[in-house]
């Protein structure tokens, strides 16, 4: 059986799941690569850790790939779903971060704004970092927020809170990344993680049919995994909680129907009077991990 060194910590990797196609005309197009594309099914061979258990592509798309890939298009049926995001947005703020009093509190993969701009209610200063040129000035003309478009062009700052929503599984050297943001922390800095779980219970039920796995995950953390890459990147896992997200019921509808099509036909028919309404289903395989500077 092929075998092949982890990313992370080294160690020998064994294929876990086969790739969906040969074909790399299928993969890495950038229409797959928007927050609202959740429908690509398609993926190279996926390998797990048998030490850290980290789940991982190889071979993973470069680096130029990525920025292509990442830097371009505009993501428009991101902002129908702006009430639900905001729900989420205020939810995590509370639990995790507080009332900011006027700290500071960096959004890393920050995409329009939206997230920051819940932040600022709470009394915190938002700085952004986004590489999509459409989000980012869309997060400017729209709240005003100043978004950098790599973490090597912010400005030289320490901050009081650092955020990764749905990011650091899309990193192609996580342990690099989190090491970077390292030097824009103080002594207390909170850090706050958001993931898919792949040792969460639906993930090994559904193992290759898990909507998580797609070709923009180039990463599937556990807990184990998620401790030992902060470690190695100068940080300490405080806490792991389980994180569920709010949708409108027509948002859920819509993933349910892109992975089974009858039932969305008959659920867009049910919900039709309360498609607005948001809910949150948990799922239990999401989770958010806290930690701080060692």
């Amino acid at each position: 059986m092929t075998t092949i060194p982890c990313p992370i910590c080294g160690q020998p990797s064994r294929r876990y799941y086969a790739a969906t196609t040969d074909d790399p005309t299928r993969l890495y197009q950038p229409a797959n690569f928007q927050c609202t594309s959740i429908n690509v099914r398609d993926h190279g061979p996926i390998f797990r850790c048998s030490s850290c258990r980290v789940g991982f592509i190889w071979p993973q798309p470069t680096s130029r790939q990525l920025e292509a890939l990442y830097t371009t298009g505009q993501d428009k049926a991101y902002l129908t779903d702006d009430r639900s995001r905001r729900e989420t947005s205020d939810r995590i703020i509370r639990r995790f971060l507080g009332e900011g009093s006027g700290r500071t509190v960096l959004d890393v993969g920050c995409h329009t704004g939206l997230f920051l701009d819940v932040a600022r209610q709470y009394g915190w200063r938002s700085l952004g970092v986004e590489p999509n040129a459409w989000a980012r000035a869309y997060a400017k003309k729209h709240f005003g927020i100043a978004v950098a478009p790599t973490i090597e062009q912010l400005p030289a700052q320490s901050f009081d809170a650092i955020t990764l929503f749905d990011v650091i599984e899309h990193v192609p050297k996580p342990t690099n990344f989190l090491r970077r943001l390292r030097d824009f922390s103080k002594p207390a800095t909170q850090l706050v993680i958001s993931t898919p779980n792949f040792d969460a219970p639906l993930a090994r039920l559904l193992r290759a049919r898990w909507y998580c796995i797609r070709q923009q995950h180039l990463f599937y953390f556990t807990e184990q995994s998620l401790r030992h890459l902060m470690q190695m990147a100068g940080w300490r896992l405080v806490d792991r909680h389980p994180f569920s997200r709010a949708f409108t019921l027509a948002s859920w509808n819509d993933r349910v129907q892109k992975f089974f099509p009858p039932a969305g036909a008959i659920g867009r028919l049910l919900i039709h009077p309360w498609q607005t309404k948001c809910v949150t289903i948990p799922l239990g395989d999401e989770m958010i991990i806290t930690g701080q500077p060692l």
